[in-house]
């Protein structure tokens, strides 16, 4: 096989029929997340931006805007009709080089529009086109009981693992953490879900394999991963590094949650 036809199977033709991951590009794409964390965290700083829980939070909008994009791409993909249609810049690894190039944009203008707190143009510049495109989620939302039954599943499994953590790793508890949390849970409870009850295939290598054992492992295994980072995070990162790494850890699990829920609620 040649170096052109490698490229081609593992990479391009993932992209272009939305086939997911293989090992190939998902250790890529592991590897080039990791070098842009390292290069936006540069990024932040020749900006003169000081990296702490208002970037974060100025950031989450965008975060949101990934997932309902990549929904709404694939809503299209699906049907042949849709608000957005597909292409790269709405699939991985487009869509983060695309939703990364806007937030950096939008860091520019916030600033210059607002000194004292860029924050709020943020929220608007972000915000508005994840409500107009959740709003047209909804209008196309055909699958609410499936929906509902998810994000009950979710609250039930929140209050547990929430209850857990105040119990013996009260260090965690803080807003942001909590959305962390909560981004992951919606995702790996929504994968688990739509796995073993509505027949969907998980997309990713790692999923895939735990779910062909049982799909309920899935679930366990993610979160404790997930907590066991954020304990590291708190306890060994300093200030800068600790909002970046948690910014990289929001990326990997709350687009991942309303992509797969808004999904199953589209019935796609």
């Amino acid at each position: 096989m040649s170096i052109t036809e490698f490229i081609t199977r593992y990479f391009i033709e993932p992209v272009m029929s939305t086939q997911g991951y293989n090992i190939y590009n998902t250790l890529a794409y592991a590897f080039l997340f990791l070098v842009g964390i390292y290069l936006a965290g540069r990024l932040f700083k020749q900006m003169g931006m000081k990296i702490d829980e208002e970037l974060f939070w100025s950031l989450v909008p965008f975060v949101f805007l990934g997932g309902v994009v990549r929904a709404l791409s694939q809503y299209t993909f699906v049907n042949g009709e849709g608000l957005l249609p597909p292409s790269f810049w709405f699939f991985t690894p487009g869509i983060y080089i695309l939703i990364a190039g806007f937030a950096i944009v939008s860091l520019g203008i916030s600033r210059t529009l607002k000194k004292e707190q860029p924050s709020r143009v943020m929220y608007i510049l972000g915000g508005t086109p994840a409500v107009i495109g959740l709003a047209y989620i909804l209008v196309k939302a055909a699958n609410y009981g499936e929906f509902l039954k998810v994000i009950s599943i979710s609250l039930i499994v929140g209050v547990l693992l929430f209850g857990v953590v105040f119990k013996f790793w009260q260090g965690l508890i803080s807003k942001a953490n909590t959305l962390i949390i909560s981004g992951f849970i919606l995702d790996t409870t929504t994968t688990t879900i739509a796995t073993a009850y509505f027949g969907y295939a998980p997309e990713h290598v790692l999923t895939g394999l735990i779910s062909s054992a049982n799909p309920f492992l899935f679930l366990p295994f993610k979160l404790s991963l997930i907590i066991a980072a954020l304990y590291y995070i708190e306890k060994d990162s300093s200030e800068g590094e600790k909002w970046i790494f948690k910014l990289g850890l929001l990326i990997l699990g709350l687009p991942h949650g309303i992509h797969d829920s808004m999904q199953l609620l589209m019935g796609v």
